[in-house]
């Protein structure tokens, strides 16, 4: 169920509407998670003394719509018209997180939950005169919106590089430059033939695991960065659900808000890159001090 700008037999409180003047309806939801739940925190505020009085005398209620194109999921969750005290309401909906994946949409109305005769609402107006209406079970007096949300909990916290990144072999190539694919769940780098037996020898060798970090691992971090920054700009940091299905995407992402990084005011990806991978350059240098010194 989705809310949209339209016309309604009987008057409904909306925003885009002047249909009930004089009063106000207001939602905010946002959603938080853990590895077995999602969590729809609520708050709805309504000043309607007719509407109101139809929520207390339990004719009404407000109404949360979940629904999931991904999973098929969808449900109605009723707000108790004890919950709803001074004109306001406030809760969480936990949801379980197998239910709900991907774009998942959150409308908020009002409606009737048994028969209204005579229906005819504070603030009324004038256009209806004095025609009454009969409600019906489920005809909205009250509608918000509907909110989009892309929710994922597969990201990976990014503790090491392998966790976003994936080093292929060019079945095609025996020799030439290194290409890297950002279109699917990591960002994965083909080595043609030759070059991937030496990156294969050298990650034989644990000690030298910060250096190859900073050799490869680095510069293909900055493609995913670079479109990740081009994707979100391009758009106009609206919509990026479809860039959202890649893992290493939303692992990026998250990480990227936990350092408080906002990737289009970033000038230089290799500062970026080197900061989510915690100056693995400086670790390289480090690890070949010791090999010079042969201390591994």
């Amino acid at each position: 169920m989705r809310i949209s700008k339209k016309t309604y037999p009987q008057p409904v409180l909306a925003i885009w509407t002047d249909d009930i003047g004089d009063s106000s309806i207001e939602c905010d939801v946002d959603v938080e998670w853990d590895r077995s739940y999602y969590y729809v925190n609520y708050t709805c505020s309504l000043e309607n003394e007719s509407i109101s009085e139809l929520i207390r005398k339990q004719c009404a209620h407000f109404i949360i719509h979940v629904e999931c194109g991904k999973t098929l999921f969808r449900e109605r969750y009723k707000i108790d018209a004890g919950d709803f005290a001074d004109n306001r309401a406030k809760g969480r909906i936990t949801i379980p997180a197998s239910k709900i994946k991907d774009r998942t949409e959150i409308s908020i109305v009002v409606c009737t939950s048994s028969e209204v005769p005579g229906y005819m609402p504070a603030g009324m107006h004038s256009d209806y005169g004095n025609k009454s209406f009969r409600l019906e079970n489920g005809d909205f007096v009250a509608v918000w919106q509907t909110y989009k949300f892309d929710l994922y909990q597969d990201y990976d916290p990014i503790r090491k590089a392998e966790s976003i990144i994936s080093f292929q072999r060019d079945k095609e190539r025996e020799t030439g430059e290194i290409t890297v694919d950002v279109g699917i769940d990591k960002l994965t780098a083909y080595l043609p033939r030759e070059t991937h037996r030496i990156y294969s020898d050298l990650r034989a060798d644990k000690s030298k695991e910060d250096i190859i970090l900073s050799m490869l691992g680095v510069p293909i971090l900055m493609e995913g960065l670079l479109f990740m920054k081009e994707g979100i700009v391009d758009d106009g940091g609206v919509d990026i659900s479809s860039y959202r299905r890649l893992k290493w995407f939303r692992s990026l992402e998250k990480k990227l808000n936990d350092m408080t990084i906002d990737i289009t005011c970033e000038e230089s990806m290799f500062v970026v890159a080197q900061k989510v991978f915690e100056n693995p350059c400086k670790r390289a240098g480090a690890a070949c001090e010791q090999l010079n010194r042969g201390e591994f």
